[in-house]
This record gives structure tokens, sequence and C-alpha cells, in this order.
């Protein structure tokens, strides 16, 4: 889901959607929700190295 720069891009988003709905709705809110905590952590720590 991150690239080699530490970078989460729209491909792998999508590529983790795609692996989300072939399994259940619990899993795949449950994967979302995980996904989104992930990308706001990463933008929070961005922030504060700047």
């Amino acid at each position: 889901m991150i690239d080699s720069n530490n970078q989460i891009t729209p491909e792998k988003l999508n590529e983790l959607e795609d692996y989300v709905c072939k399994d259940d709705e619990d899993t795949a809110i449950s994967v979302k929700h995980v996904t989104l905590l992930m990308v706001r952590e990463k933008l929070r720590v961005q922030r504060c190295q700047t």
C-alpha cells in the first residue's frame, strides 16, 4: 500500500479497495478504517517533520 518513497498512492489505495471488495462488508469497513487511520497518521508525521 505504501510505495518505496513511503508515499500512499491512489493506485495503491485502489489495489486495496479491489482486495477489500472481494471480502465481506465487515472486513471491508475495518480495512478502510485502518487505512484511513494510517493515512491520517502519516500526514500528521509528515507535517511535524517539516
